[in-house]
């Protein structure tokens, strides 16, 4: 006798009609110099402990701090040419942006390859589905 197991996953509807659980970051990312532990120069990794629906980023700002923010979905310095093919989203001065996307992270850079300055918070709603049951994201229109 066959059963069917019906659990959250990738392909399951319901784990994206229904409210997501909050996450909320924010950083200030500066053009020559890691942010963070873990970030590369000029680079913010953001992570999701769970796959997301939809994600909000918004570039703060202040004085002096209107560099405009790169938003990808693979690092620069992956294989392919995220920044030459221009697979990337720009947020530029107090704007935002939301992205209906299911992923497990999301790459920030500034556009200035100098010290400037770029602040952004980071809003998520996550789903029920664990980071780890996500796939990578590559190909047409991520990194070639």
């Amino acid at each position: 006798m066959a059963s069917n197991i019906y659990t959250t996953g990738l392909r399951n509807v319901g784990a994206f009609q229904v409210s997501g659980v909050p996450w909320i970051t924010g950083s200030t990312l500066t053009g020559n110099a890691p942010s963070g532990p873990g970030q590369e120069n000029g680079e913010d990794k953001i992570q999701f402990p769970y796959v997301t629906k939809s994600i909000m980023i918004t570039r703060t700002g202040g004085v002096g701090d209107d560099n405009d923010l790169r938003v990808h979905f693979a690092a620069e310095a992956d294989p392919g040419n995220v920044i030459t093919g221009k697979h990337y989203l720009t947020i530029t001065s107090t704007n935002s942006a939301t992205l209906n996307v299911k992923c497990k992270e999301i790459y920030l850079s500034i556009v200035s390859t100098s010290t400037d300055t770029a602040t952004y918070e980071v809003v998520a709603d996550l789903t029920a589905i664990p980071a780890g049951s996500m796939f990578a994201l590559t190909g047409s229109g991520i990194t070639d």
